[in-house]
């Protein structure tokens, strides 16, 4: 059974991430000074929190980072379920909108309120956990749900 999977970019995504970045390159040439290690300091740490993909490994779901690893215990879930465009019309509250990935905190009225590790909304698997809701977007969504039901028999 299939244990990694990518997390593929969308075109907004991609768009999104090319201005975001142009703009912080402007930004930065722009300032001075520590102005211009703010910007830069902004433009990295926003790539650490950039989704690189999934891993279900010895019960556990891990979403990977630049340098770093989200874990979650599957022994927790109560259901998955592969849900395009499960993230449409999410209020943010905390978290990334565009720089590398949709990721933090995030409502909507179909989900409530969730943690979104997504990089393209037409993949969108929810994994409801006891008390807490995440969305991820594998690059084949169908296979993760499988992979991640496998680890629950």
């Amino acid at each position: 059974m299939r244990s990694h999977f990518t997390a593929p970019w969308s075109r907004k995504l991609l768009a999104t991430t090319a201005i975001l970045g142009l703009i912080l390159v402007i930004a930065a040439v722009a300032a001075d000074g520590w102005g211009a290690l703010v910007v830069i300091a902004i433009g990295l740490v926003a790539a650490t929190f950039a989704i690189r993909g999934y891993s279900i490994v010895e019960g556990e779901l891990l979403i990977h980072r630049l340098g770093w690893s989200t874990r979650y215990d599957l022994a927790d879930l109560s259901s998955i379920r592969f849900e395009p465009g499960a993230t449409m019309g999410s209020i943010r509250a905390l978290g990334i909108g565009g720089l590398f990935g949709f990721v933090g905190h995030y409502h909507n009225e179909m989900l409530g309120t969730y943690k979104a590790y997504a990089t393209d909304e037409a993949r969108t698997v929810v994994i409801e956990f006891s008390g807490q809701t995440i969305v991820v977007t594998p690059g084949d969504p169908v296979a993760f749900v499988e992979a991640v039901e496998a680890t629950q028999g």
